[in-house]
């Protein structure tokens, strides 16, 4: 894992083998779009239009499922999961799901790099100080964006 200290942005276009992902929940909407209202999340769907309507048809209703991607356009988006419901804070058992599957995902593809805001901080209520030391097992094809 590389820890980078800024905000991630997130292109649009051809990005090569980057796979640009955000924090995420399960919570759909009636519409059935995943609900992606605050931060990176909120960043990425106003970026990638209808993304919400493509994660929520991959997430089911409040169940974990640690990792996911989808295609838009030409480029993969990837959603990390740190919560089920959105109002809720992120649970430590839920994070280390989400990076025991990235870290697999990741070893699998080494060719690829994997773009991510540092998970279940802000917004999903964990310290910095008790997330990075979990973060340790990803491989550096992982970036982590602090955004300090």
């Amino acid at each position: 894992m590389k820890l980078v200290h800024k905000r991630l942005s997130y292109p649009r276009g051809i990005v090569g083998d980057n796979i640009y992902m955000f924090t995420a929940n399960s919570t759909l909407k009636d519409n059935g779009c995943l609900v992606m209202g605050a931060g990176c999340a909120k960043t990425v769907r106003d970026t990638y239009k209808g993304v919400d309507k493509l994660f929520g048809g991959k997430v089911v209703h409040l169940q974990e499922f640690n990792i996911t991607f989808v295609k838009w356009k030409e480029q993969w988006l990837g959603a990390f999961q740190t919560k089920l419901h959105w109002q809720k804070q992120s649970p430590l058992y839920l994070v280390q799901d989400s990076i025991d599957k990235l870290t697999r995902i990741a070893k699998e593809r080494p060719n690829w790099t994997f773009h991510l805001p540092c998970p279940a901080v802000n917004h999903g209520g964990q310290s910095v100080e008790d997330i990075l030391p979990l973060l340790d097992k990803l491989p550096d094809n992982v970036i982590i964006y602090l955004d300090t």
